[in-house]
């Protein structure tokens, strides 16, 4: 998710522009939503 950019706090489901960067490149993304036990 994230901020529409009309500062109303209103979410889209999407990536962020770093995000979206990063996994063009192949690098894994998580969100504080993951479940990140599987990581270790």
């Amino acid at each position: 998710m994230i901020y529409r950019g009309e500062f109303n706090g209103k979410t889209k489901a999407g990536d962020g522009v770093t995000s979206a960067l990063l996994k063009q490149h192949g690098i894994q993304v998580f969100s504080e939503e993951d479940d990140w036990t599987s990581l270790c």
